[in-house]
Protein backbone atom coordinates (compact mmCIF):
# COMPACT_ATOMS: atom_id res chain seq x y z
CA UNK A 1 0.00 0.00 0.00
CA UNK A 2 1.30 3.32 -0.64
CA UNK A 3 1.59 5.80 1.75
CA UNK A 4 -1.60 7.95 2.98
CA UNK A 5 -2.86 9.94 2.11
CA UNK A 6 -2.45 8.51 -1.66
CA UNK A 7 -4.91 6.68 -3.15
CA UNK A 8 -4.25 2.51 -4.44
CA UNK A 9 -4.34 1.36 -7.96
CA UNK A 10 -2.29 3.96 -9.70
CA UNK A 11 0.85 3.48 -11.64
CA UNK A 12 2.85 5.40 -8.88
CA UNK A 13 1.39 3.39 -6.16
CA UNK A 14 2.26 0.27 -7.66
CA UNK A 15 5.86 1.65 -8.18
CA UNK A 16 6.03 1.92 -4.66
CA UNK A 17 4.35 -1.37 -3.68
CA UNK A 18 6.67 -3.07 -5.82
CA UNK A 19 9.62 -1.12 -4.14
CA UNK A 20 8.32 -2.45 -0.96
CA UNK A 21 8.34 -5.80 -2.06
CA UNK A 22 11.92 -5.73 -3.40
CA UNK A 23 12.56 -4.02 0.18
CA UNK A 24 11.27 -6.84 1.72
CA UNK A 25 12.50 -9.82 -0.45
CA UNK A 26 16.08 -8.16 -0.52
CA UNK A 27 16.30 -7.54 3.11
CA UNK A 28 14.15 -10.35 4.87
CA UNK A 29 12.43 -7.23 7.04
CA UNK A 30 9.36 -6.21 7.11
CA UNK A 31 7.93 -2.81 5.75
CA UNK A 32 7.73 -1.11 8.85
CA UNK A 33 11.64 -0.91 9.08
CA UNK A 34 11.63 0.69 5.87
CA UNK A 35 14.28 2.53 4.92
CA UNK A 36 16.45 0.68 7.21
CA UNK A 37 18.58 -1.61 5.65
CA UNK A 38 19.59 -5.56 6.78
CA UNK A 39 23.96 -5.98 7.26
CA UNK A 40 23.24 -9.34 5.27
CA UNK A 41 22.07 -8.14 2.25
CA UNK A 42 25.30 -6.14 1.69
CA UNK A 43 27.35 -9.18 3.10
CA UNK A 44 26.13 -11.86 0.96
CA UNK A 45 25.65 -9.33 -2.19
CA UNK A 46 28.69 -7.30 -2.21
CA UNK A 47 28.95 -3.63 -1.18
CA UNK A 48 29.02 -2.36 -5.32
CA UNK A 49 25.57 -4.49 -5.57
CA UNK A 50 23.76 -3.79 -2.74
CA UNK A 51 24.25 0.16 -2.93
CA UNK A 52 22.86 -0.20 -7.44
CA UNK A 53 19.80 -2.32 -5.89
CA UNK A 54 19.32 0.10 -2.66
CA UNK A 55 19.41 2.84 -4.69
CA UNK A 56 16.60 1.58 -7.08
CA UNK A 57 14.39 0.79 -4.03
CA UNK A 58 15.03 3.90 -2.28
CA UNK A 59 13.80 5.85 -5.49
CA UNK A 60 10.26 3.48 -5.73
CA UNK A 61 9.69 3.48 -2.61
CA UNK A 62 9.88 7.86 -2.07
CA UNK A 63 6.79 9.19 0.22
CA UNK A 64 6.66 12.08 -2.82
CA UNK A 65 5.20 10.43 -6.20
CA UNK A 66 7.12 13.28 -7.47
CA UNK A 67 10.49 11.70 -6.42
CA UNK A 68 9.31 8.10 -7.71
CA UNK A 69 10.38 6.04 -10.77
CA UNK A 70 7.36 8.15 -13.43
CA UNK A 71 6.91 4.65 -15.07
CA UNK A 72 7.11 0.59 -14.57
CA UNK A 73 9.65 0.60 -17.53
CA UNK A 74 11.19 3.28 -16.02
CA UNK A 75 11.97 0.95 -13.01
CA UNK A 76 12.68 -1.84 -15.03
CA UNK A 77 15.27 -0.58 -17.32
CA UNK A 78 17.18 0.43 -13.58
CA UNK A 79 16.83 -3.10 -12.64
CA UNK A 80 17.36 -4.55 -15.54
CA UNK A 81 21.03 -2.87 -15.26
CA UNK A 82 21.55 -3.41 -11.86
CA UNK A 83 21.27 -7.15 -13.00
CA UNK A 84 23.77 -6.68 -15.93
CA UNK A 85 26.37 -4.91 -13.57
CA UNK A 86 26.11 -7.17 -11.18
CA UNK A 87 26.81 -10.26 -13.42
CA UNK A 88 29.74 -8.49 -14.83
CA UNK A 89 31.13 -8.11 -11.06
CA UNK A 90 30.42 -11.91 -10.84
CA UNK A 91 32.59 -12.60 -14.00
CA UNK A 92 35.29 -9.72 -12.77
CA UNK A 93 35.13 -11.77 -9.69
CA UNK A 94 35.51 -14.84 -10.87
CA UNK A 95 38.99 -13.85 -13.18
Amino acid sequence: MPPSPEIPGTVQADIYALGMVLYVISTGREPVFFPEISTTLAETTGPVDFMRLNAIIIKACQPDCAQRYASATELRRDLMGAQQAGKENETTRRD
